[in-house]
Order: structure tokens, then sequence, then C-alpha cells
């Protein structure tokens, strides 16, 4: 689907299949790259093929649009609170966690996720870099609710050279936490509130620029 001002519309390449205020929607409805389509499925995959573009046009014009959507948009602002233990077994509560800070950099990982093990090491230097800030770096490792999992959350943390403090995730963790994929990292203030858009995926080379404009934010 594309909107008017990214493609022309006054090509027949382009179905107008929908409205949202000022937003026009269309279905790219290209013919040359159809034909090749149908050609290297078969000649008994043509007509079929046809049948179903036809039917998923007429299913997008009856379908509801809405305008784009900014990434974690609805999250900031949002207070995280909640009890839980560290990986050794301790009892933390969120507001003693975060008041200790300026500005808490949370990194919801799992023992399974390569990508999120790769980081651990670069995580441990930042984490002493934002302790000269007022800055803190928590661990919180989704895949930790027993303690089996516990000891290879240690055991992968210690390989890594991670010091700071991990998490368990409590059973509740889609409650509490906005957890969109592995890794997620959010940044909030002494008061649990996240301050900018989450950040999806293995990004050490974003994370540092994120807590310079959290810490900015944070008016400290």
């Amino acid at each position: 689907l594309f909107t008017a001002g990214i493609q022309d519309p006054a090509s027949e390449r382009f179905v107008e299949v929908g409205r949202y205020k000022d937003l026009v929607y269309y279905a790219n409805n290209n013919p040359g790259v159809d034909e090749r389509f149908k050609r290297s499925m078969g000649p008994e995959f043509a007509q079929e093929y046809d049948t179903l573009q036809a039917a998923l046009i007429e299913v997008l014009k009856n379908a509801e649009y809405i305008g784009p959507q900014i990434a974690g948009e609805t999250l900031i602002g949002k207070k995280l609170q909640f009890e839980s233990k560290d990986i050794g077994g301790n009892p933390v509560k969120s507001e003693d966690i975060f008041s200790a800070h300026a500005v808490t950099m949370i990194n919801f990982w799992a023992t399974w996720c390569g990508p999120c093990k790769r980081e651990l090491p670069e995580l441990a230097k930042m984490a002493k870099e934002f302790e000269e800030q007022d800055c803190q770096l928590i661990g919180v490792v989704l895949d930790c609710n027993n303690e089996e999992k516990a000891a290879l959350a240690k055991e992968l943390l210690a390989e890594a050279g991670v010091d700071y403090i991990n998490l368990w995730a409590e059973d509740n963790i889609d409650e509490v936490f906005p957890v969109a994929g592995y890794p997620t990292t959010i940044f909030v203030d002494r008061e649990g509130k996240i301050l900018i858009d989450p950040i999806v995926g293995a990004a050490v080379n974003r994370y540092r620029d994120a807590m310079a404009e959290a810490l900015e934010l944070a008016g400290e």
C-alpha cells in the first residue's frame, strides 16, 4: 500500500482502496510484475491468481484505515511499577531501583536470544560509563523464572563481564513491561516514567545517544 505522497496515483498501477483524513491508500496493481509472477508459477496458477488478487483488492477497499503510527508513542510517559527479585533471589522494588538515578536503562533479554547475548559485553562497558552520569543500566531476563534459568543467566552474565543488576521476569511480565521483541530497551526517569521510544532489537550503537536524549528529557 502507498500514500499519494509516495507514488503517483494517476498511474493505472495504483488502485485506491481507502482514505483516512487527508491520506489516500493505494494497492499496487502492476500488470508487468503480475504477468512475470504468473509465468513463473505455471499456466494452471494464472486464473487462480487473478481471482485472488481481485478478491484481495475488494477486501482492502472494505478495510478500516488509520493514520501512520509512531512506534512506542503510547508508551512514553507510562510509569513502570513492579516488585520482583534479582537473579540471586533478593527481593527488589522498582521505586527503590529507579529513584537512585536520574535515568535507568532497562534491557530486556533472554538466555536463548543470540543477539541479546552478543551485546552483553558492550553493555557491561556502558554500565560503567553511565555510572559517571548519574545513570544506570539494569537487565530483565525474560525467560528467568526458576533456579535453573537463573543459574544459566548468571553464567552468561559472568562470561560477558556484566556486574549490573539483573532481575527475574515475573509471571505478569506482559502486563508490567512493554516488550515488543528481543532484546527491548527502554529508558525511565526516577519515577519510572518512560522517557523515549523503546529500542527493539540489538542496537549497541544507539544506546549511548538514547541515554543522552533521555537524560536531557529527565531534566538532570
